[in-house]
Formats: structure tokens, sequence, C-alpha cells
């Protein structure tokens, strides 16, 4: 079935989801034979589906074509320094099964893969599929990786995620072949360009603030990586020269002054200087931070002016060398709504080239706390589908 047309349709499907043969037609200005030729293999295959068509003349609405979403399921595993969230999709790329479970990070290497595989082992059992329909699945790395060798190459936020193959390895497992390791900030790049669909921006930035800092880029459709696999780690991008020591060995990276564990050390801080604050040490969480600033706490407000003031300078790097069309902030510190995005456009606009900065929309997440894991599933769907086609 290794034809540049069979490719072309499942491109359009991905990107619309359902299409008619009229509107193909007159989409690749072909002979409606090479294509209808096309569309009844890709149906034999088991990939299409198309309702009964009808008669010329019945006045009824053209059926469109879709992908036959009972065909094939596939996996998305979202790994974080804490919590673990799995989400299966079908071919459809709707969601059939999630899973969420708290995650130890402080095990010896072993002790953490028994723990990811027990969790997909839980997951799959969950959805209830016959592991036949597996056809893929994806993982949202915490860290670098070897994504051609399938490789975990480290984890700063959790001390024995080293050079694990965790691919080989869940292969093995769970004995399906299709396997991506992906960097979880790309998965859910990827998961926030495909809600945009089927208007997509030539080119996306996405900023994930968390336990960690990481980040995306999508440029034409393809997601960035670099020439070694290491591109777009803003987290490690010094924002405070001599600042505080960050896991990476370098001081003052951007992870060390925005990230979950940072705020905590800033209420530390608050309370130490007897700052007027309903903030504490104790039970901390981001939607206690984010409830307190909204009360127009003082030490609340404090903290989130300085952190919307990095995720600036940040950001301003990232406008001079990219100049994306859309930027997108997401985690859970996107409840702190206007006032980040107020703050971050004020100083965009200050401290930018006008040009560069007039017509790029900042936008905050709406997705998820599965989002990353419903990326990464989709990324193994969309791998799947292209080799399908190209065998």
């Amino acid at each position: 079935m290794k034809t540049n047309l069979h490719n072309s349709i499942i491109e359009q499907l991905l990107l619309n989801n359902a299409i008619t043969r009229k509107d193909l037609v007159k989409l690749f200005n072909i002979r409606p034979a090479s294509l209808y030729s096309a569309i009844d293999a890709l149906k034999s295959s088991g990939l299409l589906h198309e309702p009964e068509r009808v008669g010329k003349r019945t006045g009824r609405k053209a059926s469109s074509l879709k992908f036959n979403s009972k065909h094939a399921y596939f996996i998305g595993i979202d790994l974080r320094p804490r919590k673990i969230f799995g989400s299966i999709i079908d071919l459809s790329g709707n969601i059939t099964t999630t899973l969420y479970s708290e995650f130890d990070p402080t095990g010896s290497s072993e002790q953490l893969v028994a723990a990811l595989l027990a969790f997909i082992d839980e997951l799959i059992i969950k959805s209830n599929l016959d592991r036949e329909k597996l056809q893929g699945l994806a993982l949202a790395d915490p860290g670098l990786v070897d994504r051609h060798n399938l490789v975990s190459v480290i984890a700063v936020t959790i001390d024995n995620w080293r050079n694990v193959p965790t691919g080989q390895i869940i292969a093995k497992h769970t004995g399906i072949s299709n396997i991506i390791i992906e960097s979880g900030a790309n998965a859910g790049t990827f998961m926030e360009y495909s809600m945009i669909k089927p208007h997509l921006p030539e080119s996306l930035f996405n900023l994930a603030i968390g336990d960690g800092v990481g980040s995306g880029l999508i440029k034409n459709g393809q997601l960035f990586f670099g020439a070694t696999n290491s591109g777009m780690e803003i987290g490690h991008l010094i924002i405070n020269p001599g600042g505080t020591l960050c896991q990476c060995g370098n001081r003052g990276c951007l992870e060390t002054v925005i990230s979950t564990p940072t705020i905590e050390k800033k209420i530390e801080t608050l309370i130490e200087h007897r700052v007027n604050s309903t903030l504490t040490s104790g039970n901390f969480s981001i939607e206690k931070f984010i409830d307190a600033v909204k009360c127009n706490d003082k030490g609340a407000l404090s903290i989130a002016a300085e952190l919307c003031a990095n995720i600036a300078i940040a950001l301003q790097a990232v406008v001079a060398l990219i100049n994306p069309e859309i930027i997108i902030i997401s985690g859970k510190l996107t409840g702190l709504g206007d006032m980040m995005l107020n703050n971050i456009r004020q100083y965009l606009e200050l401290n930018c080239q006008p040009a560069a900065i007039s017509q790029i929309k900042i936008k905050l997440s709406s997705l998820d706390q599965f989002a990353t894991s419903q990326g990464a599933a989709l990324l193994a769907r969309e791998k799947y589908l292209l080799g399908a086609v190209n065998k």
C-alpha cells in the first residue's frame, strides 16, 4: 500500500478527522477512479470506515471517510517525578481509558522501571482491550531522551533515571513493537497543537511549568528536537547568573526560579521574614498559592509577580530567536489567569522588537492533567498510521 496518495489521504484525515470523497477529489485534483482505488485499499486494510454510500439522486449528504475507531488502540504514558498518568485512545483519537497513580522517584533504576511496567499493566487491564489491538505506546519522559535508540538519557528530577533502555524494556514486556520515547514537554506540545486542528499555526511554542520546566516547538507540523536531541531545554536557560544551584549543575536556571519546588521555598522565606501572608509551608499546593493570589494576599502577590517576570524574561529570548505564531503556557500556574497573561504581555511589549511581538498570540492552556499522556498516545497513533501506509 506504498503510495504518496495513500499517505495524503491519511494526512488529511489526521488534520480533519472526517472528509468526503468529493472533497478529496477537489483537494488533490486527480481522477476520481485513482482516488477511489486508494480509498478502497485503505478500507480493505481496516484503517478507514465509510458508511454505506447512497445513490447519486437520493439528495442525501455524501458520507464521510473516517478512521475505523476499533481497528487499533494506542497507549500514552506521562512519567513525572511524583506521578504517572496514562491514557489509551482509539484509532480516531478518542480517549477510551485513563489512569493516574502516585510515583516514588527515590528508588533504584530497577525499582523505577518495575513501577512503570506495573502501571502500564494496570492501565491495560483497566481498558479490557485485546492486547493484539494495542498497536503503539509512547512514553512521555521527564528528561532528555535518545529518540533513535529509545533510551531515557537523564532526568535531573529523578536521581536514578539515567541511560535506561526504556523502549526495549517496554517492548519486551508488552509485546508492542511500535514504541516511542519522547520528552514530556514535546508530548504536551503535540497535544496543544492537535487541539487547534484543522486551522493549524505555522509555529507553536509551549512552555510547560511543573515540578520541572520544559518546552516544545512545532514548526510546519514538525516537532523540533535539535541536532543531538537536546533542543528546547528552556528550563536550563540561565535567568539569574550565580543564583540558586540547579539540579543540572548550573546556577540560576529558569527552573530554579519558577518551578513548583521553588514556590515552596519562596513561601518558607516569606514566613522566616514574617511577611504578612496567609500562606504556610505545610500542605503546600499550587492551588492554595493561586487562591491566595486571587485573594490579594500580599506575600502571594509578591511571589506571583516575580514568577511572571522570570517567565517573561525567558519568553523574550523565545520571541527574539524563534518568533512563533503562538505561545502557550501550560501547567497549574496558568491558574493565575489574566494576571500572568497581562504581566508577560506588558514585559514583552516593552522589551521586544515591535515587529516580533505585535502579532504573537499568547495563551494559557486549558487542557487537563492527562493532556501529556494523550499527546504521547497521539504520537504513537500517527507513527502507526503513516507506517501502516508505507508497508
